[in-house]
């Protein structure tokens, strides 16, 4: 059901907003608008502006953003888990706390985001853009389990904090990303551009770094056990007061 503009009007106007289920709303302007505690679900929004608003604690599950502008978007701990954003403007937005459970974002900017301890569970990034020549963008203390980035430009991204667990890293540009006292379980890095990223005091556990660009890693105090670095160019990483247990392709 395509909601008219007027309909959505008098939505967001009552006292509990929200909208009927499996609506379709088409070139609303949400820009700078309070929608905090809406509920949203399962909507298709089609190329509409939410730039600048507040969504912190609004329920989006199992929701469409399709070509929407969401740049700065305050949307701490909201939810929206089973959602999908494809071709979206993410960029400068706060996600702290978001529950993130089977997102899948593909060809999304988001650039300079703060996802910092969000919930990245089943979650899906294909081709995204999350660097930032002047700020990271953040996943800082970001948790979950079977996580999967393909082909995502993450230079510079800090998951200082995160614990992950059983997670994909395809294909990603992850040069000078930091994971400093990170937990990774069964987390896998394929084919990764690792290059002067900082590993200090993270413990890595059955985790797979194979055929990645490693050149000048910093290990330093790490914990690595049962890990497998096949295939990796890793020359002049860092392993200092590092503890390496039972792997494969790297030694002390």
């Amino acid at each position: 059901m395509i909601l008219q503009h007027s309909t959505v009007d008098a939505y967001l106007d009552s006292l509990v907003p929200e909208l009927p289920s499996d609506s379709v709303i088409m070139e609303y302007d949400f820009s700078n608008s309070d929608l905090r505690w809406c509920k949203f679900p399962n909507v298709t929004f089609a190329a509409c502006n939410f730039f600048g608003a507040n969504v912190s604690e609004t329920e989006f599950e199992n929701c469409v953003f399709d070509t929407c502008a969401m740049g700065r978007l305050y949307a701490k701990q909201a939810v929206f888990d089973g959602s999908s954003f494809e071709m979206c403007n993410l960029g400068d937005s706060v996600l702290s706390e978001a529950k993130l459970k089977g997102v899948e974002m593909v060809g999304c900017l988001l650039a300079g985001s703060d996802c910092t301890d969000s919930d990245l569970t089943r979650a899906t990034f294909w081709n995204c853009i999350m660097s930032k020549a002047d700020w990271p963008t953040l996943f800082v203390g970001a948790k979950g389990a079977d996580a999967t980035f393909r082909m995502c430009d993450l230079h510079g991204a800090d998951f200082d904090r995160a614990l992950l667990s059983v997670s994909l890293f395809s294909m990603c540009d992850m040069s000078k990303s930091i994971w400093n006292t990170s937990r990774l379980d069964g987390v896998v890095f394929n084919r990764c551009k690792l290059s002067y990223t900082f590993f200090q005091r993270t413990q890595l556990k059955s985790t797979a770094l194979t055929k990645c660009y490693l050149s000048m890693a910093n290990f330093r105090e790490a914990s690595i056990s049962n890990c497998d670095f096949s295939g990796s160019w890793h020359t002049s990483i860092v392993t200092a007061d590092a503890k390496i247990n039972d792997c494969v392709g790297v030694s002390e």
